[in-house]
Order: structure tokens, then C-alpha cells, then sequence
């Protein structure tokens, strides 16, 4: 098997094999196995509607997280060029390349945040935090769940799917909500 390398800002983080190179710097992107992340959740507004703005503290001070309906989620995912909103296949990859579903949760979520003991170890920079879900007018799993869109829909035509991360569990999963009603967090990937 060909040793991978973990980016950090175009820096060498760590092998495969564990060995630690460099420290990480500040970035907004960190490159795991072939894909390249943005690190931060999608944090643009651009007026158009479909976008719920809040305050949520982690614990270590104060995060504004935007939640998005799915159209809003593809509408600024397709404005932003050279990233994208990630497929289900892409979310997938990301897990292998930490070690497949059983560990990805732990190695991908925050050091901080999670309820009941459910911090990460964080261990790419990637820094998943518990912003749960927005419907209408309220939080839903804050503290306990980070759900994420993707670029699948179902095939009905107001469901699309997420990804999530729970404080219980090391595993990733997928699941459908309703495109109108729920809005999650958005992670984009970088072109190929």
C-alpha cells in the first residue's frame, strides 16, 4: 500500500505510519488522503434567503454557525470556485482515509464541545463541532450531533441527504431530511 501524506496548508502534517513532520498552522483547508477540506463550516450569507445565523457556545467561547436549506446549501456551494458541496462518495472517502467509519468520528471531531464525552481527538485539523440542525425556528441536537449536507438527493424531490457525527458514537452516517424545513451545517471539498 502507498503511504499517504496528511496536508495542513500545503505543510506535511503526518504519514501514515504516524510519524509527526510539522505542527499545524493556521489554514482554512487541510488535504487527507487525496481530498482537500475546508476546515471551517460554510459561513456566507448572501441574501438570498434560506439561511439561519446563531451564536452557539462550545464551551471555549462563542462560534457563529449558519445553517442552511439544501437549496441554499447547492445555490453558494455552486458560487464558490474551485469547491463544491461533497457527495456521499466523498464523505465516504474522507472516512477510509482516517481509518474507515469505526474511527473517523473520534479522529475528525473536535477536541471540545461534545456532550456526555463525546469530544474527538481531532486528529487532522478537520475539527467537526456538535452544531446540530435548525428547524424553523429552533436548535436540535446542539451539543450532540453535527449534520452536514451533501450533494445527493433522493428521489423525492424534498428530501435530500446529510452526513452526521454524534457525541455516542465514533461512526459517520447518512441519512435524509426534509430540503425546505431542516437546515444543517455545509462543508465544501475542493474540486478535483
Amino acid at each position: 500500500m502507498a503511504k499517504v501524506i496528511y496536508t495542513y496548508n500545503n505543510q506535511i502534517l503526518k504519514s501514515t505510519d504516524n510519524e509527526w513532520y510539522t505542527e499545524p498552522g493556521p489554514a482554512d483547508y487541510v488535504t487527507i488522503g487525496t481530498q482537500t477540506w475546508k476546515i471551517k463550516n460554510l459561513a456566507i450569507d448572501d441574501g438570498q434567503g434560506g439561511i439561519s445565523i446563531q451564536t452557539v457556545n462550545y464551551g471555549q467561547g462563542n462560534v457563529t454557525e449558519y445553517y442552511y436549506t439544501w437549496d441554499a446549501a447547492v445555490r453558494i456551494a455552486n458560487s464558490i470556485p474551485g469547491w463544491h458541496l461533497p457527495t456521499n462518495s466523498e464523505w465516504d472517502a474522507l472516512a477510509s482515509a482516517v481509518g474507515g467509519r469505526s474511527t473517523a468520528g473520534t479522529k475528525l471531531k473536535s477536541t471540545y464541545g461534545w456532550e456526555s464525552g463525546g469530544n474527538g481527538t481531532d486528529d487532522y485539523g478537520f475539527s467537526v463541532f456538535p452544531a446540530g440542525n435548525w428547524i424553523r425556528t429552533s436548535f436540535y441536537n446542539l451539543g450532540t450531533w453535527a449534520r452536514f449536507w451533501t450533494a445527493n438527493e433522493d428521489t423525492s424531490s424534498t428530501q435530500a441527504y446529510s452526513y452526521f457525527y454524534s457525541n455516542t458514537s465514533n461512526t459517520q452516517s447518512s441519512s435524509t431530511y426534509n430540503k425546505t424545513t431542516h437546515s444543517l451545517s455545509v462543508r465544501l471539498v475542493k474540486d478535483a
